[in-house]
């Protein structure tokens, strides 16, 4: 049994608006989390809809538990704006994707963030050498997980979300990341 607390202090850059995306910046936000969604330029499109609603509609099983209208403090193109005062990055576009996302954020990276890399196929090992070129390596502290942690659909242009959590279970075998993501989620597993 998994019991979930959270503390609402924090503040999360979604990098990424397709179904996960918008499925985890959504439920943060619900939850009461800063959430910032950062898209790049060329799918600038795909956020448009999220700012003409002012927010994301959810329904269905959330972790928060809440549906309803997701209101993000930022949805934004512009990497700098987006991860500027975050203390968690996640990336949650499509590993093919990774290195374009990590080369148009990794100048504009501060001290202490926790960049975790959805579907990480691995991303820590992979974007070493340009964290380090960018100075930022050992300031930072990567993680990632082989898998969403949500099964989503977008509905409508509306950006209408129903999501339906994943089993926990297989958190239990990613005690590393679990101990990193503590520090901003409190995951107590029993």
């Amino acid at each position: 049994m998994v019991n979930l607390t959270f503390r609402t202090t924090i503040k999360v850059c979604i990098c990424g608006s397709g179904n996960a995306g918008t499925a985890i910046a959504a439920d943060l936000a619900l939850l009461g989390y800063e959430v910032n969604l950062f898209e790049l330029p060329e799918f600038k499109n795909s956020i448009e809809p999220i700012e003409e609603e002012g927010g994301i509609i959810v329904t269905g099983n959330t972790y928060s538990g809440k549906t309803g209208k997701a209101k993000l403090n930022k949805i934004t193109t512009d990497a700098s704006e987006a991860i500027k005062g975050t203390e968690l990055i996640m990336v949650t576009v499509p590993a093919m994707a990774h290195e374009v996302v990590f080369k148009v954020f990794s100048a504009y990276l501060e001290e202490q963030q926790v960049i975790l890399s959805n579907t990480g196929y691995w991303a820590s090992l992979r974007f070493r050498d340009l964290l380090w070129e960018e100075g930022i390596l050992e300031k930072v502290t990567m993680a990632e997980a082989n898998t969403m942690l949500y099964l989503s659909e977008k509905k409508s242009q509306l950006m209408s979300i129903y999501l339906d959590i994943k089993k926990f279970q297989q958190c239990r075998q990613q005690n590393e990341l679990l101990r990193l993501l503590e520090k901003h989620i409190h995951i107590i597993v029993h």
